[in-house]
């Protein structure tokens, strides 16, 4: 059991079935059937991310929110059926795979628009990458473009810049006119098309005016919270070596405390430090249900199954192993391409400057704002770490 736990540095547990880690106790409860039991292997150091040429920043803004103590934790083992309850300052949630190796949630052949780990072959389909930021997406894009030229499909394209995202105390974005406008563009991109974009899910999997030959396939990937928390805070306060547009980081910098550490920021509780549940938001989209914290995570888990794949940063090299495999004609040469020397460069370049080190206190202070964020976070990789079993891979 310890190992389900590794990302919580070292695990004691006592009589009392409650776990003492280097972040506090957990009060455990599990119960496990299997008949060939195999841990999964804890978390290991991410590589360093990479950049593209043609930086993209993100400036919307979080949706925050406090309150709730949970931090839900599942794991996968081969051939079990698992079920998971941690505790954490009295407030409980479970996930409950009900089938051996069931990390995909909906059956493909009963629902087409399944997607979870299936092989697509050729490239005349549409690539939709709806990046979280903070996450590798530069990255991504950058090998992306280079395999485009050598295995016949088109550069990434931005999905759409006609819909603006607008911050939280005004007008939120409108979803429905961000569909039509994105429909509008999926109609006219050639097959073969990879679009990116910092756009929440949109879902038109019953979508009756989208051909199904234009049907985008979904891919993504997240990270540690607390880790992209960091990330975001001090790149858009300071860039990174390669973000060379210092006119558009000016515009960026306006009305932000320039000097405040992270650690002074969640101190102080300003809000844009204190609670986002970005990532869940990502995925859930834009339902009436995504206001909601509870149905919004729920709703985000669903969605996951119309993604190919979702993978995450900490792993980064072994999601492109899994797209090679899923998407061969795509991207056939990948992981070769990401550990050159000229891209492992470029990986050192795009850091985001003048990190300041989390105290211990601020630390655990996020990990409790950050509850939702950590729970979807830990159920994208469990689906990860099944579909990476499932290939063979790592």
């Amino acid at each position: 059991m310890e190992n389900m736990f590794g990302n919580f540095g070292n695990i004691e547990r006592n009589s009392q079935n409650t776990v003492r880690t280097g972040t506090g106790i957990l009060n455990l409860k599990a119960i496990l059937t299997t008949n060939r039991s195999k841990s999964l292997d804890n978390l290991t150091d991410s590589k360093a991310l990479g950049s593209f040429e043609e930086t993209q920043l993100a400036t919307e803004r979080y949706e925050h929110s406090r309150d709730g103590e949970l931090l839900g934790i599942v794991n996968m083992t081969a051939n079990t059926t698992v079920r998971e309850e941690v505790v954490i300052q009295g407030k409980s949630s479970d996930i409950v795979f009900t089938k051996e190796t069931d990390y995909k949630q909906c059956n493909s052949s009963l629902d087409p628009s399944c997607m979870f780990g299936k092989c697509i072959t050729g490239t005349n389909h549409i690539l939709f990458y709806n990046r979280v930021p903070k996450c590798g997406s530069r990255t991504f894009l950058f090998l992306a473009k280079v395999l485009a030229s050598k295995n016949s499909f088109h550069k990434p394209r931005e999905a759409t810049n006609s819909v603006k995202k607008k911050r939280k105390d005004s007008n939120p974005v409108d979803g429905a006119a961000l569909k039509t406008t994105l429909r509008r563009r999926l109609m006219n991109m050639p097959l073969g098309s990879f679009l990116h974009g910092h756009i929440k899910y949109i879902d038109f999997k019953n979508d009756t005016r989208l051909p199904e030959k234009k049907q985008p396939i979904y891919l993504n990937i997240i990270r540690d919270p607390i880790d992209r928390l960091v990330s975001q805070y001090y790149f858009v306060r300071y860039g990174d070596r390669l973000f060379t547009n210092k006119r558009r980081l000016r515009k960026l910098q306006k009305n932000i405390f320039l000097n405040e550490t992270l650690n002074d920021c969640v101190e102080r509780r300003r809000p844009e430090c204190c609670g986002s549940n970005a990532q869940v938001q990502y995925f859930c989209g834009y339902h009436p249900d995504c206001q909601r914290r509870e149905e919004a995570f729920q709703r985000a888990v669903r969605n996951l199954d119309y993604y190919l794949v979702v993978g995450i940063t900490e792993e980064y090299e072994d999601f492109l192993k899994v797209l090679e495999k899923l998407l061969p004609d795509y991207f056939k040469g990948v992981v070769d391409e990401y550990n050159t020397p000229a891209e492992t460069n470029r990986k050192t370049q795009s850091s985001a400057r003048k990190k300041q080190p989390l105290t211990e206190a601020v630390r655990d202070k996020l990990r409790s704002l950050l509850d939702m964020e950590y729970k979807f976070y830990y159920h994208v990789r469990s689906k990860f770490q099944g579909l990476k079993q499932e290939l063979g891979i790592g």
